[in-house]
């Protein structure tokens, strides 16, 4: 693959520009790895040392995230551990170190395959790219001529906020099964991506189980039983 390094968002808008619309934008580079099915682009914009301003800031009861973080070194953020316990819990059971290390939170929510799309979601997270501006998480897409800048996650309550995986392995494979459960004004907000199914969201579970195989609905409501009893409004 043939690609250029972005020094910021206004610099990789100009890079896609100038490559055409077969240009991909790309940081960490892990959903090209053999083991997922994306194809590797001919040509790319690499932003994964361009400035997209702090990596973390927490203020106005949200955390407004750098999308080209990497993992790691979010899971290891005091900050963000304090704020949001259920997402440094989970990066924690993404990939191995060396993984982390390299993917980034905005290649998370904009991979079909990944954990956090769907763990996000019920939070009302979104997605904020150069052009497009924000869109709710589980509608963010790689749009061919934009860029993922940021990621903005309100703040749950202490309690409220439960994430659950089920994978082949806990670590090193894509999640079969995640939910992700949020209790806050009204019914619960649930959000399910399942492996070949895509991600689900809503308020009612019937809904979010239904498609299933007769196996992944039974682990999913059990799952779903679980979650709501963690949580608390």
């Amino acid at each position: 693959m043939r690609h250029a390094r972005a020094k910021d968002a206004a610099h990789a808008l100009a890079l896609l520009g100038a490559m055409g619309p077969g240009a991909r934008v790309f940081a960490g580079a892990t959903t090209f790895a053999p083991v997922t099915p994306d194809p590797l682009p001919a040509l790319g914009v690499d932003v994964s040392g361009a400035d997209f301003g702090s990596m973390l800031e927490i203020a106005g009861g949200a955390a407004d995230i750098a999308a080209n973080a990497p993992l790691e070194a979010l899971r290891r953020d005091p900050a963000l551990r304090a704020a949001l316990p259920p997402l440094a819990d989970l990066l924690a059971r993404v990939g191995a170190m060396a993984v982390r290390n390299l993917a980034t939170l905005g290649g998370g929510v904009i991979w079909p395959g990944g954990d956090l799309r769907a763990a996000l979601a019920p939070l009302g997270a979104e997605a904020v790219f150069a052009k497009a501006g924000a869109v709710p998480v589980e509608d963010a897409a790689q749009e061919t001529g934009d860029v993922l800048t940021r990621i903005r996650i309100p703040l749950p309550a202490p309690g409220a906020w439960t994430v659950e995986k089920l994978g082949h392995r806990e670590r090193f494979s894509p999640a079969k099964l995640i939910l992700s459960v949020h209790r806050g004004d009204g019914p619960p907000r649930l959000a399910l991506g399942a492996a070949g199914r895509g991600l689900t969201t809503g308020t009612d579970p019937g809904a979010l189980l239904s498609g299933l195989g007769r196996t992944e609905a039974r682990i999913a409501r059990a799952m779903l039983s679980d979650a709501l009893e963690r949580t608390c409004a």
